[in-house]
């Protein structure tokens, strides 16, 4: 519920810790996101949905994203 990461490619990896938390992000939930541009920035509001229900829970904005590459 304190840390949500972005896979952009298989070498990058973008680190997100909403300054709130995210609460009811975890195993088998995913965010929903509705966003007019085509990435997302700090500040955007996410929704938390349960995959298992389909319903959509709680949600929280997002902090700076940080990123981060794999070593080759």
């Amino acid at each position: 519920e304190r840390t949500i990461l972005y896979q952009v490619s298989r070498n990058l990896i973008y680190r997100n810790d909403p300054p709130n938390g995210c609460p009811g992000l975890r195993e088998n939930s995913t965010i929903v996101t509705q966003t007019p541009q085509n990435q997302l920035c700090r500040g955007d509001v996410v929704i938390v949905r349960d995959l298992v229900t389909g319903f959509n829970g709680s949600s929280c904005a997002l902090g700076q994203f940080v990123p981060y590459t794999k070593k080759k």
